[in-house]
């Protein structure tokens, strides 16, 4: 069992009275990061006796204060510091600034192209970090690449269009440049036509065009990397991208109508809600039946145009009333009566389409009824409310059975069970929900044919991480309580994440457990990124699962130009034994890696991918033999274990 808050306090009291200095200063003290790995001058022809600066920014990361005790600059009278720097407290983000250092060039020759070092000295917690030597350079009659516009907004652009706007490069240096490639991360609704290499003489541009087609209605974003010769920018010159941000959404619930059986000349209606999902209002200037509907259907008209405000919904009412008890097919079952509404409205899916479907029958029969409260598209970790109180029955309904088939690996259950008339369920798994449910009536009338809805469960992050597992030992595994499972546990590491001990045994410190640099359960929600909360550019551990099966779920809205680490801790079988564990990666929400039931022992540490940014690529970990890499009685000495 892990240790609650209060627990967790007491012991970090043991650790503190008892551990060394290195050991206390890594759970008090702040943790620096830097803008640049180094400090570089892309000058151009800068006159002799001219001056030019460059910034690079010193940020506290960690959980208590650093003190910057000093900064130096160590080179030839030509580089210097604008100002000295001693003693400088940072406090902790959000509410720390960032420390400014500012390195001056002054030309004092043709010739003149000098280098040096930043020396910065801090109380970091990391002892390996506190001298930090950070190469200044000069490069003098370079190419210099700049990219014209920082950022591109296609606007509104609907189903089965699309739109094209153009990005310039220019070199405003005095050498050559050469354009390596281009890069298009985030949505692939996104296009560029690169052709290849190119070379641009010193004052020679390039247009480029960039293509926007939706392939779905939703807000798309993306970033467009120029990766170019120019020395000061080794890493590309970004371009943000970003298209049907203000964007008309319909949504429809249910998105398919089932009447069910009735009786010749009785009339049904059912209900269709009309919501606006989007972020401007949307109007529905259209309302009709499809040519090939079945005569037994009506629609009940409104005044038209409609405009629904957003978040605003509006309900449409469909009538059936069956002329004739509907014929069997070979099956023995009813042919389904058939319709279909057309709403036609402002949105990117100019036409939406609700299929309705009923038969006539003799037989005294219930029918059931889903609507879903959410809608049918939601996202993990949704909280589904399953309404069934609008079923009806010749006499009142009087028992109500549910069933899901989810996602491979889904363990979700029906709450409080899946004889409630209205139950919900939390659906953590990427993928499709097909719920189905049977009535019966107070006198035993049962439902002629159950109903059914689909429910799509689609990550709308950039990057989502899912850890599910199976437990061959543990007899039940949505059984919930302390040790009432398998214990395997998510991580997700920045490249900073260090926490000095090497436990696998490759010569470097691992980055599992590190504080604030892995996102695991102790610590779901850190603050890697922008230091401003209202910038969602950080980790969060959304789900932790400690008694079996899982899922537990990670997501990263905005992530940083670096490459994550993803991996796996089995933190306590509870005497259930092995597990087998699968990882599934979700790029802007497409699963694009999925590792299946590797097998996975008490205390094994499971190093699983990579995750490059901007490129979105995955690539999974081996040792040297080809295998998975798996390192055996992970306890990591800064953690009590069960």
């Amino acid at each position: 069992m892990r240790l609650t808050c209060t627990y967790w306090s007491l012991a970090l009291f043991f650790v503190i009275g008892c551990s060394s200095e290195g050991d206390l200063s890594r759970s008090i003290l702040g943790q620096i990061e830097l803008s640049d790995a180094e400090v570089a001058f892309g000058a151009g022809d800068v006159a002799v006796g001219g001056s030019i600066e460059s910034l690079l920014v010193v940020r506290n990361l960690g959980s208590g204060t650093l003190t910057v005790k000093s900064v130096t600059l160590e080179g030839p009278p030509s580089l210097e510091l604008v100002d000295s720097i001693s003693n400088v407290a940072l406090e902790p983000k959000p509410a720390g600034g960032d420390l400014q250092v500012i390195v001056r060039f002054t030309r004092q020759s043709e010739e003149d192209q000098p280098a040096g070092e930043l020396v910065i000295i801090s109380d970091t917690r990391a002892a390996g970090e506190r001298e930090l030597r950070v190469p200044v350079r000069v490069t003098l009659g370079a190419a210099v690449v700049q990219v014209s516009p920082p950022s591109l907004d296609f606007g509104l652009v609907g189903s089965g269009e699309k739109k094209q706007l153009t990005v310039t490069v220019s070199n405003t240096g005095a050498a050559a440049l050469d354009v390596s490639e281009i890069n298009v991360a985030g949505s692939p609704d996104f296009k560029v036509d690169f052709g290849g290499a190119f070379t641009l003489a010193p004052g020679e541009t390039r247009p480029m065009d960039v293509v926007f087609a939706p392939a779905e209605p939703a807000p798309a974003s993306g970033t467009l990397t120029i990766y170019s010769s120019d020395p000061v920018r080794p890493g590309g010159v970004p371009v943000t991208l970003q298209g049907n941000h203000a964007l008309p959404c319909i949504a429809v619930n249910p998105k398919s109508v089932t009447f069910g059986g009735k009786k010749p000349g009785t009339k049904a209606v059912q209900p269709v809600e009309v919501t606006n999902c989007g972020t401007v209002p949307l109007v529905l200037d259209g309302l009709m039946l499809s040519a090939e509907s079945h005569p037994d259907f009506v629609l009940h008209q409104v005044d038209l145009p409609l405009e629904i405000p957003i978040n605003d919904k509006r309900e449409l009412l469909i009538e059936y009333v069956p002329a004739v008890v509907s014929p069997l097919n070979a099956d023995n079952l009813p042919v389904m009566s058939e319709a279909t509404i057309l709403l036609e409205s402002n949105a990117w899916e100019p036409i939406k389409e609700v299929f309705v479907s009923a038969f006539g029958t003799d037989q005294i029969c219930c029918t059931p009824v889903i609507l879903v409260q959410e809608g049918e598209q939601v996202v993990p970790q949704t909280n589904l409310h399953l309404l069934g109180q609008q079923s009806t029955c010749p006499t009142e309904v009087a028992q109500w059975e549910w069933s899901v088939k989810g996602p491979v690996g889904d363990a979700g259950t029906f709450i409080p069970s899946n004889t409630f008339p209205d139950p919900t369920f939390e659906a953590n798994l990427a993928g499709v929900y097909t719920f189905e449910l049977r009535t019966w009536g107070s006198d035993g009338t049962p439902s002629c044919l159950p109903a059914t809805v689909d429910v799509l469960v689609v990550p709308d992050e950039a990057i989502h991480v899912e850890l599910l597992w199976t437990t061959p030992n543990d007899p039940d595994e949505t059984d919930i309580g302390p040790e009432a499972g398998a214990d395997l546990d998510l991580h997700f590491c920045h490249p900073l994440a260090n926490t000095g001990v090497d436990l696998d045994g490759d010569g470097v410190g691992d980055p599992w457990f590190d504080q604030p640099f892995d996102a695991f359960w102790f610590n779901a929600k850190p603050n890697w990124a922008s230091f401003d909360p209202s910038i969602d550019d950080d980790p969060g551990l959304d789900r932790d699962d400690t008694d079996g099966a899982g899922p537990e779920n990670l997501n990263l809205n905005i992530p940083e130009n670096l490459t994550y680490k993803v991996g796996v801790h089995y933190w306590s079988d509870h005497e259930y034994g092995p597990s087998l564990a699968t990882v599934r990666i979700y790029v802007y929400g497409q699963l694009v890696f999925e590792v299946s039931d590797v097998k996975m022992v008490n205390h094994d540490m499971w190093d699983v991918a990579r995750i490059a940014w901007p490129s979105g690529k995955i690539t999974l970990v081996t040792e040297e033999g080809g295998g998975y890499k798996i390192t055996p009685s992970y306890i990591n000495p800064d953690f009590f274990q069960p």
